[in-house]
């Protein structure tokens, strides 16, 4: 099993869904291998085979400069944190659209298979993620578009909220593979 991001399945959640596929091998990568330790403190992965830094993977032509989303004459002083928070989502889904045009685009004119791009947003805290998740699939948020597509995944969740996000998060695989028919 291949991992990317894998301080981010360090959690008990994420822990147990791993688990309960029974990999036979499990290869992690991150470009952070820490986990948060006893008192805020940062701990090193202890499995750590090979290191292979960001820089030098940019510098050997493996990684793609990463696509910063900018506004003209932008000021952010004159924002709350809250409206500048709502900026940032709102211009993350505005390059996944244009990005989900391009790949559906280069899809049909080469005579291949789809890839469908997805937005990951990091929160804060779970809390923050709620929060988050709230406006994301409110009428306010791009009309209601995303109402229905998105879902919320953290370590909070256990029990019947475990199996209910896996169960939203199946229904959305679903409705989206109906949806390209």
């Amino acid at each position: 099993m291949l991992m990317d991001e894998s301080h981010r399945y360090r959690a008990s959640a994420g822990i147990r869904a791993i688990n309960e596929l029974k990999p036979m091998l499990g290869l992690e990568l991150t470009a952070t291998p820490f986990v948060e330790g006893t008192g805020g403190r940062s701990v090193a992965f202890k499995n750590v085979i090979y290191d292979y830094p960001l820089a030098r993977a940019m510098a050997d032509g493996f990684v793609k400069e990463p696509a910063v989303v900018t506004q003209k004459n932008f000021d952010a002083r004159q924002f709350t944190p809250a409206q500048l928070e709502r900026i940032k989502l709102e211009d993350g889904i505005h390059l996944h659209e244009a990005t989900k045009v391009e790949l559906e685009t280069y899809a049909r004119q080469n005579e291949c298979r789809k890839v469908k791009p997805f937005v990951l947003v990091i929160a804060r805290d779970t809390t923050h993620a709620k929060e988050l998740l709230d406006l994301i699939q409110s009428e306010k948020f791009f009309e209601g578009r995303y109402k229905d597509r998105a879902i919320q995944v953290d370590s909070s969740q256990t029990g019947a909220q475990e199996e209910l996000m896996i169960e939203s998060s199946s229904r959305l695989k679903t409705r989206t593979s109906r949806q390209k028919s």
